[in-house]
């Protein structure tokens, strides 16, 4: 998992498995795993609006360190 992909998942999630990729994680809050919460803040979001802020918050992030 690259820095840019671990910064956006930990800017979403309260808790997310390590040794996962970035991919697995994101099938995983898909999925609806017990083990996968986002942070409050974001929790009347949906899933797929989530998803889209991780990929443009890892994207902005790797964007700014190439």
């Amino acid at each position: 998992m690259t820095q840019s992909q671990l910064f956006a998942l930990m800017h979403t999630l309260s808790d997310f498995p390590d040794g996962k990729t970035y991919e697995e994680v994101q099938q995983m809050l898909i999925d609806g795993d017990d083990f996968m919460s986002v942070w409050e803040k974001m929790e009347c979001w949906s899933i797929e609006d989530v998803l889209e802020y991780q990929d443009e918050l890892e994207k902005g992030v790797r964007e700014l360190y190439i």
